[in-house]
């Protein structure tokens, strides 16, 4: 008995562990410091503490659980993120790991049936321990205002940042305090012990300064102000989603997918046009791209059970207040790990679950003596928490290696680099940015080798297989998430950058983009680079015509203008060039390089130099034209060619080949065949 006692108690201090470092917990060997580390803390306690519970259960020969108000929907919700995750989620890394929304829902639904098991003293100190690392976070808030953290050296360079916080963002920071601070100011209330209330009272000034400083980074205008999609936005993302997959939605994780493919041509507009994100304007939208109408449904039951619960309670109840603001703050902005889990503590702490405790093995008082049906009900569960631990393991080794491998690139230690990148990717395969990561590796190295005077046989040899390599690990990248459309723009920009130096690369590039484009297709830039394939293989036509695109989808994007001057020139449009260099005259900076530029470029323009060459600037790229003089490297046969695109639904096909008008791709024009010899563009 005294064993099972300690058992128990070590659950309590991993679970009130968990609820102590989830605010602050950073960790510099993540490639994301904020919330890899804390979403990785959340399942291993998780972990431990299921197989703690099953380890008692195994001893007492029984198994016992209290039930509530919350259990149903909150496990309908956090099985339809599974469901939606295994089915619906092109990759499963982007749905379980990073993003990982279904292993946050997951783990905090878990939180909650773990809180929901405490007894009425256990859960008085849980609510406190939640309420005290709202102050500890507080105190590093007011530390970073203070420039404590800059003053040492020894920090990592992220905390050493003026505006470093342990949340990531100011956003969250915010909506943590404002949650939380009901419990401290019923604590300072409640208490007559003087030294208490005392100290509540301090962390109460700790969290309402770090609160007004929250406030003030989060005031437009301020550099670390929130840049969130506007409403309109995310209605139409979430709705064109669920027009797609009504039932289950796009697949947790796969928000930016949705984003890129559904965000309505209005957004080019603002001033955020170039952002792409990961999360709509609230979880609330969010949750519903990606799971559709039965997370939705989940969700609205969940909110039906928190209204009731709350309206039991006590009007100044701080645990039901505090519920009632983090589900209000769930509908109205966007969520991390830690306000999920908090969430979802905050309806274990809220919930009725003293008297409704049942012994699943032990009926009308009559004890079952034989361990088989404990045994036999506890190993499924066993088995799952070592597998699952054992992958979350390779998981977390995985993405430390990437971390290093992102450092010696920073580093310009490309073999290095090359060396750790495929360490991560031999122990998680699953990840497409550690193939992104790979592809671009190889192919700085390849590009390094072929800059120098005197080439080897050797050199030659070496650059093949390093190409061959970036295009391989691009068409992987690809594969494992082919709905993200920046996978297929970096795959794009590969055989972009190799078709100099390699038969077919102009062909299987221009293919490429175009999945680029039917997967993000009011971006002017992947235009932009489709429009320059056509240009340096000299098929000026299509090129316009593409470059009129990406005018047609951002009309105030000076770059557009500016290459589509140059197809015009080269076609022998010179009039055509002329007022298109105008255009872009009126839309950059008078005060810029830019203007010179382009001022530069009109004039010869106008003298009727048609054979001057307009060069860039760092804003205004120009084509390049293929130069017949080099020699390929490589050929590339259909083992290098792009992988089979996604099939869309027919709202997307008609989208692909609708008038320049309209937000789609462009019309598929004539297979664009590689210059015999070129040289690599810049």
């Amino acid at each position: 008995m005294n064993t099972e006692k300690s058992l128990k108690q070590i659950e309590n201090y991993i679970y009130f562990g968990v609820i102590a470092l989830l605010p602050i917990l950073v960790l510099s060997f993540f490639a994301n410091v904020f919330e890899t580390p804390k979403l990785a803390l959340a399942v291993i306690a998780v972990l431990l503490i299921v197989l703690l519970k099953v380890v008692r259960a195994l001893m007492t020969n029984k198994i016992s659980f209290s039930t509530s108000l919350f259990d149903i929907p909150v496990f309908i919700f956090a099985t339809i993120y599974l469901v939606s995750g295994l089915l619906e989620s092109p990759n499963i890394m982007d749905a379980f790991f990073l993003p990982g929304s279904a292993s946050i829902v997951i783990t905090g639904a878990l939180l909650y049936f773990i809180t929901n098991q405490l007894g009425s003293k256990q859960k008085k100190i849980a609510k406190e321990v939640l309420f005290f690392s709202s102050v500890a976070y507080s105190l590093i808030v007011l530390l970073t205002v203070a420039g404590v953290f800059q003053a040492i050296p020894q920090l990592p360079a992220f905390v050493r940042t003026s505006n470093f916080n342990t949340l990531g963002s100011s956003l969250p920071g915010m909506i943590f305090l404002i949650v939380t601070a009901p419990i401290g100011i019923k604590a300072i209330v409640n208490n007559k012990e003087v030294t208490k209330r005392a100290l509540y009272g301090v962390s109460m000034a700790l969290l309402g300064f770090a609160l007004l400083v929250n406030v003030f980074n989060n005031l437009p205008g301020r550099p670390t102000a929130p840049q969130l999609p506007s409403l309109a936005t995310s209605w139409s993302v979430a709705v064109d989603a669920v027009k797609i997959n009504p039932l289950l939605g796009m697949g947790p994780g796969n928000y930016l997918s949705a984003f890129t493919r559904f965000v309505p041509l209005e957004y080019n507009q603002s001033p955020i046009w170039s952002v792409r994100y990961t999360s709509g304007r609230s979880y609330a939208f969010t949750m519903f791209t990606e799971t559709g109408i039965a997370g939705f449904g989940a969700f609205a039951m969940l909110l039906l059970a928190v209204y009731r619960a709350i309206k039991k309670r006590k009007v100044n109840d701080p645990v039901a207040i505090s519920l009632g603001l983090s589900t209000a703050m769930l509908i109205a902005f966007p969520s991390t790990s830690v306000l999920l889990f908090t969430f979802f503590i905050l309806l274990g702490l809220s919930s009725e679950s003293e008297d409704s405790t049942f012994d699943v093995f032990n009926f009308e008082g009559r004890e079952n003596k034989s361990r088989l049906p404990v045994l036999v009900a506890t190993l499924p569960m066993i088995a799952l928490v070592i597998a699952i631990g054992y992958y979350a393991q390779r998981v977390i080794a995985a993405d430390t290696t990437y971390k290093r491998a992102l450092g010696l690139i920073a580093q310009n230690n490309g073999s290095g680099a090359y060396d750790t990148l495929r360490s991560a990717i031999n122990t998680n395969p699953l990840v497409d940015r550690y193939r992104v990561s790979y592809a671009q590796i190889n192919l700085a190295i390849a590009n390094s080798l072929a800059s120098n005077e005197n080439i080897s046989d050797q050199d030659r040899q070496t650059i093949a297989q390093l190409i061959q390599q970036a295009i391989r690990e691009g068409k992987n990248a690809v594969s494992l998430n082919p709905t993200k459309a920046n996978n297929w723009e970096v795959l794009g920009s590969i055989y972009q950058a190799v078709a100099p130096l390699a038969d077919g690369g102009y062909s299987f590039a221009a293919q490429t983009y175009r999945q680029a484009i039917a997967l993000d297709p009011i971006n002017p830039n992947l235009r932009i680079s489709l429009g320059g394939i056509f240009y340096a293989v000299g098929q000026y036509n299509d090129a316009i015509d593409t470059f009129e695109l990406a005018a047609s989808v951002k009309p105030d994007h000076a770059n557009s203008f500016f290459n589509l001057a140059a197809a015009y020139r080269e076609a022998g449009r010179i009039d055509d060039a002329i007022n298109a260099m105008s255009v872009v005259l009126s839309l950059v900076d008078r005060d810029s390089t830019d203007f010179e530029v382009a001022t530069k470029a009109l004039n010869d323009l106008q003298d009727k130099k048609a054979n001057a060459e307009i060069e860039g600037s760092d804003n205004l790229t120009a084509p390049e034209q293929a130069n017949p003089d080099a020699e390929p490297v490589i050929e590339l046969d259909e083992n290098q060619a792009p992988p089979e695109a996604p099939v869309l639904d027919e709202q997307a096909d008609a989208e692909a080949t609708a008038e320049p008008t309209a937000t789609a791709t462009p019309t598929p024009s004539p297979s664009v065949e590689p210059s015999p010899t070129a040289t690599p563009l810049p």
